[in-house]
């Protein structure tokens, strides 16, 4: 399969409510396209992608939002609030933000939870990361010293990657529940 006809699948494959008459009609002329199909696909693929950021518009602000707030000092503040007995338990308080925030998200777009989860993981992490290198904490002698939620920095990371994807679905799992007609 050619870059061309993957990027026409992606784009036609689910359409959004209300345009798939034109998703059909856009597979039909591509298949009569001879030469160009590739600059063909793609301006399929923009239009729904343009289609989709529009559709989802209050959802990608929610997780901006999300996603700035736990850039902030609120991890560092959280460090504050939450008792030392609860961190010494493993209630890390990154592991006690993450969750619910990806938990409450997913209530709201269940369809998204995956990647509600791992933008919620990822784009903190990069930004912590840059700050430490840009700030020069791995200058420092022994930068495989430094942890995560007091383990090994990769252990660490799995483990806020567990707790957004375990919020996520749990937010999709409620949501599907409260969604599903109760059986007779």
């Amino acid at each position: 399969m050619r870059l061309a006809d993957w990027i026409m699948r992606s784009a036609t494959s689910n359409p959004p409510h209300g345009r798939e008459q034109w998703a059909q009609a856009m597979r039909a002329e591509y298949a009569l396209i001879k030469d160009g199909k590739l600059s063909w696909a793609l301006g399929c693929w923009t239009t729904m992608l343009g289609w989709w950021v529009s559709a989802e518009m209050i959802y990608l602000v929610v997780l901006a939002t999300a996603i700035v707030v736990l850039m902030s000092q609120l991890l560092f503040w959280a460090w504050v609030w939450i008792p030392h007995d609860l961190v010494r338990l493993g209630f890390y308080p990154p592991l006690l933000e993450l969750f619910p925030a990806c938990l409450l998200i997913a209530l709201y777009r269940p369809r998204h939870a995956y990647l509600t989860a791992f933008a919620i993981f990822l784009l903190p992490n990069i930004y912590e990361y840059a700050t430490m290198y840009t700030d020069g904490w791995f200058i420092a002698p022994h930068p495989e010293r430094i942890t995560i939620h007091d383990a090994p920095q990769i252990v660490g990371l799995m483990a806020d990657l567990g707790g957004c994807l375990s919020g996520a679905l749990l937010g999709r799992a409620i949501r599907d529940a409260i969604r599903r007609p109760a059986s007779a």
